[in-house]
């Protein structure tokens, strides 16, 4: 290989700081180099000659040239290398200037490491392959990244160029920040009357695509052709049907501090971002689904209807709550509630007593004969679904069904309705009557009902006209002890003995019960007993309190009523005479080291602790699951898929009830709404199973978030309202519910301490209030793919946050405004409705507006931002001509270099403007609540305190936040400053 290296002095630009000559000299040592030289200037025509010849004459195959940056002459030596007819891509540039002499001041060691470059550019030329130009078809389309002006206007001018363009803009509109300025300098000019009818332009404009709420996810491909996902977040209005009437604004309960007024207003949780936004349509503010709701299986937007309570409107919290849940009266009893359990108002106090409250609406609406919202649906599609099973799964996929338009009936093969609700919940958790009226309302909506109708064949109902099956019978058969006597009389399950109980037949118990397990079923036949007249009652639970699946709260109001704990004991055996329960032998637990199918280290009996316990019944609730018994034998090994729930007999599906149980009642909701979407699926001729459902973030706090609130005053800490319970001696030998509803002021103030944790409340006032039905709080991000061959990155600026810098006291002192923030005051459409007010709504008789806050200081950014001289003198013109007031400029130098700028100076002058030469150095509070503005006047060569009302702060413009993943995307290069790059700096 024979390789020429050609070191440039550029000028002094690299010999200044590198000693060009001993590069040379170290080149010509390295492997395959066979001449090494210097020029002044390589890139001009006598160092490219140099090139040409030594290429001739010397043979070479590769070249090695350190210069400045390849971005500049890259395509000039290539150039150099074909006209010596040598492959242009023989060629590797060692960046000497960029990467030495700018950044290195010390001559020895930027040698060293100009070395090192040049050595690595020769291995790598040495790799180099020969490459030959082909032409290949581009894209003609654009992509533009930006909705500001400076994106407006090269979108319209390639669109009007006969290209199609794709305008993504991440906020709701385009406008960027032009839309937020009242007036241009230096002419005055109207902001929105030139901005406007170019927002509108590229609206109407048939090449323009614009992609707004957008953002690019991904770049792919090369020069020419460009594949880039486009990621479009939801809006959950429908853009096309949204006419921008603003009645969803008018029923949205929630307000927000206002982005486009800087939080100088507030506007609604559904917003246009402002009154001339393209697309000219509205959008709902959501950072995330609150915690309750995301840790309920059945999702239950409980913030939605705590929303209503709190304004007590409490037929729309039902009409919320039965969207996700037809048992709201269950539910508000017998629920296990995750959702408390995930509340972030138990970092600050208490969870919210979510629970309760369902109650009390259902409760509420029930007792004072509000209307319920409950509507006969119509059956509009031709397919009839039966349902085998009337529990909570069964008929939840029987009500969305039918509101989906399908003739749906359940089968039961009980003379009442419910399933385990019915029978396995007792009746001073659960009355009957209350249960009834949530089936009722089922029942309302069109689903037929059939009572002591079992079903042994599954099939024989798609003979009768059936388009499906669903068979969601639960969990009812009980799990065996397996220890000696269980057969004795005296021995019951405790699924059995409730139902028997809750169904008013006769049940026999003695006088001393145990009950052995620790679930919720336990507990329920511990209590139960002591109501039928049992004198002793024990639980005898294998592990410790701490362990056991109750609830706490469940085991205090058994242990209050009387029933003795018994932990961390065994039964080990059931002793009886005469064919009949007498006692029951024990023995203290042990744990073992293998591991249970819980996940819990295994249990036995600890040898020589067994002790004997007289008892007369034992009823054992260790668990419970599917009883497929009732099905012909044909059908007793029916499985359903856990993904589609579908059996293998096509048209038949097995909610987990029949695999597995579902467990809760709320997670009996849960499959069923999952059983009818497979349903409807699998009847309109869909793949199964449903596509994965994206998932939301969830604005879950941290305790120290939780804790921050609470120190600045955004929360305050309140006790948690509980429920009044029966007096003890009256609940103890009677069925009466234990648990008494909330107060109408009980539920005010409880439902007062929710936090709002997701924004959007999901309360639907926005979707009942839309006659057009636009729109959809399902709605969920898309990725689109495009195709471009030329992208234009128009991303704009940030304004710098002056509470960096709080010598000026904003953020602290109310009357000390940023210059956009000003600019918002200033125009007729922001706050003031074009009034330039302090705080407290009087008009300031002297303003200071002081320069250069973040910029030309190198503790923050050593550049010149450019306007910010001309829009301060805007804003000063603007106060005085609105209020009249004294307005002080402190500034550093006058940066006034365009056409009528420093003209503009003049006029402002002339206008009563005071210019004080010298940086605002700190703003403070006087004691008669003036703000006090400190300056060292450069031209009197001493310190100045000019007291004012208002003071305005031009802060400097600074890089988005997320230039660094811009540039990655697009492979572009960015300045110390975060600004990007042109080709060349």
């Amino acid at each position: 290989m024979r390789i020429g290296v050609y070191i440039c002095y550029c000028g002094s630009n690299i010999a200044g700081t590198v000693d060009v000559e001993a590069v040379a000299e170290y080149a010509r040592g390295l492997e395959g180099v066979v001449v090494a030289r210097t020029n002044k200037y390589t890139c001009s025509d006598p160092g490219q000659e140099s090139i040409r010849r030594d290429i001739k004459e010397l043979g070479l195959e590769r070249v090695v040239i350190g210069a400045c940056s390849p971005r500049m002459h890259e395509r000039t030596f290539r150039t150099t290398l074909q006209q010596a007819e040598l492959n242009p891509y023989f060629l590797e540039i060692a960046n000497l200037r960029e990467h030495c002499s700018w950044v290195h001041s010390h001559m020895p060691t930027a040698t060293e490491k100009s070395k090192d470059l040049v050595r690595a550019a020769v291995e790598r030329v040495w790799q180099h392959e020969p490459l030959y130009p082909r032409q290949v078809p581009v894209t003609k389309a654009a992509l533009v990244v930006g909705g500001g002006v400076a994106g407006i206007q090269a979108a319209l001018d390639i669109a009007n160029a006969g290209y199609p363009v794709y305008l993504v803009e991440r906020q709701p509109s385009i406008g960027g920040h032009m839309a937020q300025l009242d007036k241009t300098f230096p002419t005055l000019d109207c902001s929105a009357c030139i901005l406007t009818p170019k927002m509108v332009d590229v609206s109407a404009n048939p090449n323009i695509h614009m992609m707004t709420y957008s953002e690019v996810a991904k770049v792919e491909g090369y020069v020419g052709n460009f594949r880039v996902k486009v990621r479009r977040k939801p809006r959950y209005v429908d853009v096309d049907k949204c006419t921008g009437c603003g009645e969803c604004a008018v029923a949205c309960p929630k307000s927000l501090p206002d982005e486009f007024d800087l939080g100088l207003s507030e506007r609604k949780v559904i917003y246009r971002p402002f009154p001339q936004a393209v697309p000219n349509a509205f959008v709902i503010d959501k950072v995330g689904i609150a915690p309750c709701q995301n840790a309920c299986p059945a999702g239950q937007h409980a913030q939605g209807y705590i929303s209503y309570i709190r304004e007590g409107h409490f037929e729309e919290a039902l009409r919320i709550i039965r969207e996700d849940n037809p048992f709201p009266s269950v539910c508000g009893r017998s629920c296990h509630h995750p959702c408390e359990g995930s509340c972030n108002r138990k970092l600050i106090d208490e969870p919210i007593a979510i629970m309760s409250l369902k109650r009390f609406v259902t409760d509420h609406i029930y007792s004072h004969g509000l209307p319920r919202t409950v509507e006969w649906v119509e059956q509009s599609k031709a397919q009839r679904v039966a349902v085998v099973g009337s529990g909570p799964c069964g008929f939840t996929c029987a009500a969305d069904l039918r509101r989906m338009g399908y003739g749906v009936t359940v089968f039961e093969a009980l003379p009442v309705a419910g399933g385990l609700m019915r029978t396995g919940i007792p009746e001073h958790r659960l009355p009957k009557g209350i249960l009834q009226r949530d089936i009722d309302d089922i029942l309302a909506l069109g689903v037929e009902l059939r009572l002591n109708s079992p079903v042994r064949d599954p099939a024989k109902l798609l003979d009768e006209g059936y388009s499906a099956i669903h068979l969601a019978v639960g969990v009812t058969r009980h799990t065996s002890l397996g220890i000696e006597g269980e057969e004795l009389d005296g021995v019951l399950s405790a699924i059995a003995f409730l139902r028997q109980v809750n169904l008013g037949r006769h049940v026999q118990i003695g006088k001393r019960v145990a009950v052995v397990g620790g679930g919720i079923t336990a507990v329920d036949a511990a209590t139960t007993a002591l109501r039928m007249g049992a004198e002793e009652v024990s639980l005898v639970y294998r592990r410790s309190r701490g362990e056991i699946p109750a609830y706490p709260w469940e085991l205090d109001e058994a242990e209050a009523e009387g029933v003795r704990m018994v932990m961390n004991t065994v039964a080990t055996r059931i002793i009886g005479e005469n064919g009949q329960v007498t006692a029951m032998e024990c023995a203290r637990s042990r744990r073992l080291s293998s591991i249970d199918d819980t996940g819990k280290r295994v249990v036995v009996a600890e040898p020589g602790t067994e002790s004997l316990v007289k008892v007369d019944t034992v009823i054992r609730a260790i668990g419970q699951y599917s009883d497929k018994s009732w099905l012909n034998s044909d059908w007793e090994g029916i499985e359903g898929d856990h993904k589609t729930l579908m059996t293998e007999q096509p048209g038949i599906f097995a909610g987990r009830g029949v695999v597995r149980g579902a467990g809760f009642v709320i997670n009996a909701v849960a499959l069923g709404h999952e059983t009818a979407e497979s349903i409807d699926r699998y009847l309109q001729g869909k793949s199964l199973p449903a596509p994965p459902k994206e998932k939301r973030p969830v604005e879950k706090w941290t305790r120290e978030e939780a804790q921050a609130k609470v120190r600045l005053g955004a929360v305050r800490p309140e006790p948690r309202a509980e429920p009044a319970r029966l007096p003890l001696e009256e609940r103890v030998r009677t069925f009466k519910e234990t648990v008494l509803p909330f107060t109408k002021e009980q539920a005010l103030a409880e439902a007062a301490r929710c936090l709002d944790c997701g924004i959007c409340s999901e309360c639907y006032r926005c979707v009942w209030a839309c006659e057009r039905e636009a729109i959809d709080h399902n709605m969920r991000e898309v990725i689109k793919d495009i195709e471009v061959g030329a992208a234009v990155i128009a991303t704009g600026f940030e304004m710098y946050d002056a509470r960096k810098m709080p010598q000026y006291g904003y953020g602290r002192l109310p009357n000390v405004y940023t210059a956009l923030e000003a600019e918002r005051l200033s125009n007729a459409g922001g706050p003031t409705d074009g009034k330039f007010l302090c705080r407290d709504g009087r008009e300031p008789e002297a303003v200071a507006i002081l320069h250069c806050i973040g910029s030309r200081d190198k503790n923050h950014n050593a550049y010149c931002s450019r306007v910010c001289c001309m829009y301060s003198m805007k804003l000063a013109h603007l106060v005085r001509e609105k209020t009249h007031a004294r307005v002080y400029e402190f500034y550093h130098d006058m940066t006034a270099y365009g056409k009528g700028y420093a003209e503009f100076h003049e006029r402002v002058q002339e206008e009563g403007v005071i210019f004080i030469r010298g940086k605002g150095a700190q703003v403070e509070q006087g004691d008669d609540g003036k703000l006090i503005v400190h300056a060292l006047d450069s031209m009197l060569g001493k310190p100045v305190a000019v007291p004012v009302d208002m003071v305005v702060l031009s802060t400097a413009m600074v890089a988005p936040a997320d230039a660094d993943q811009t540039a990655s995307l697009f492979h572009i290069t960015r300045s110390a400053d975060g600004f990007f790059m042109e080709a060349h700096p």
